[in-house]
């Protein structure tokens, strides 16, 4: 690429110059919201509660604690007994028929009992660690979102500046040629 002669016709070294550097438009606006729709804002800390009511993993987390809370009050009580009747039909197998009333009832011993219920609150404490980690994940994921979006506005606002930075020294090297 070769500039033209400056000589004594300077309307035609202004085209030449205008073809080989033609100027540019100036670059669009992003908008970054939607101006028909008003904008809500939100805090962290409201996402955050937001996150917390509506989020299915705490829903389950908690129903985990009550199903472990339950299986801590069965393991400590003590078999229910067994209580039935039974009868046999008159002549099959060739045999007498007979009809009676029995009752079982399981004894354990040796601690069996508060050793299962022991067993069972430490499952419920696990539990109940389990929705503080979920809580904790739950939250983690809020932040990081909202901080990428924030890092994802200022990296378009830096963009745009220095698209204008960039046409506008555009301009200046051509009205220097």
């Amino acid at each position: 690429m070769r500039l033209p002669r400056k000589d004594a016709n300077q309307e035609e070294y202004a085209k030449a110059i205008h073809k080989l550097f033609p100027s540019l438009s100036d670059p669009p606006l992003l908008h970054l919201t939607d101006s028909a729709q008003p904008v809500q804002k939100m805090t962290l800390f409201e996402l955050e509660q937001t996150a917390l009511a509506n989020s299915p993993l705490i829903g389950q987390a908690q129903a985990n604690i009550t199903a472990a809370a339950g299986a801590a009050i069965q393991a400590g009580t003590a078999p229910n007994p067994l209580v039935g009747y039974e009868a046999d039909t008159v002549g099959s197998n060739a045999t007498r028929n007979y009809q009676g009333v029995f009752a079982t009832q399981l004894i354990k011993t040796a601690g069996k009992l508060q050793l299962q219920q022991a067993i069972q609150n430490v499952e419920l404490m696990n539990t109940q660690l389990a929705l503080r980690q979920t809580r904790i994940d739950v939250l983690t994921q809020v932040r990081r979102q909202y901080f990428n979006l924030l890092v994802a506005r200022e990296s378009i606002k830096i963009n745009e500046a220095i698209v204008k930075f960039t046409h506008e020294l555009y301009r200046i090297q051509v009205e220097q040629v």
